[in-house]
């Protein structure tokens, strides 16, 4: 036990086949096994694209072989690290939009955004695609106004007589009264 580092490199851990194995991992090795496993299961379709991407096909040819440098292939999936490689297409987008927008998300910023998705994902031009996808997020255009200040309030002026400002608001579609009236005429004075 003395010799196992805090964190087992990810190909060390592929090797890990049973649980009598794992149960002599520390509760950190664990968890990151577990957590890698969850992160991989609805990407079944990146298997079929690192052969042909342009960002990863080289590389995923040469780690199919032997690991190189931080990247190896597990499972027919190539990480960097313990970050899964995510190629340019509909699921990157798919995965920016979840850790950003997602059910326990809260529409963070770009650089929070970036960091979240940096702890398991790992792709070419990640920060270019999370800019984009946050511009095209409506509800951060709506919620997060970017418009400059309009400047200083001014006081309303102090008014010296009556009904000299005076305002007018009409309440309509109430429901009928005894009467059958279904809407209000106010009038205030500004005085």
């Amino acid at each position: 036990m003395g010799g196992i580092p805090p964190v087992i490199p990810l190909y060390y851990r592929a090797q890990v086949k049973n649980t009598q194995s794992i149960s002599r991992c520390t509760f950190k090795e664990a968890f990151v096994i577990v957590s890698t496993r969850c992160f991989i299961l609805k990407f079944e379709h990146l298997k079929s694209l690192y052969g042909t991407n342009e960002d990863f096909g080289e590389l995923y040819s040469v780690c199919l072989k032997n690991p190189k440098g931080e990247f190896l292939v597990q499972n027919e999936y190539l990480f960097k690290g313990t970050r899964l490689c995510v190629p340019r297409c509909g699921t990157c987008e798919l995965v920016i939009r979840e850790v950003h927008g997602g059910s326990l998300a809260g529409h963070y910023g770009e650089n929070k955004t970036l960091a979240m998705l940096r702890e398991h994902y790992f792709g070419p031009g990640m920060s270019k695609e999370v800019q984009d996808c946050l511009k095209r997020c409506a509800t951060c255009q709506v919620a997060k106004s970017h418009s400059l200040p309009q400047g200083l309030y001014t006081p309303l002026s102090v008014l010296s007589l009556p009904w000299v400002d005076v305002s007018m608001n009409f309440i309509l579609s109430l429901s009928k009264t005894q009467r059958n009236k279904d809407s209000i005429f106010v009038v205030e004075d500004k005085f």
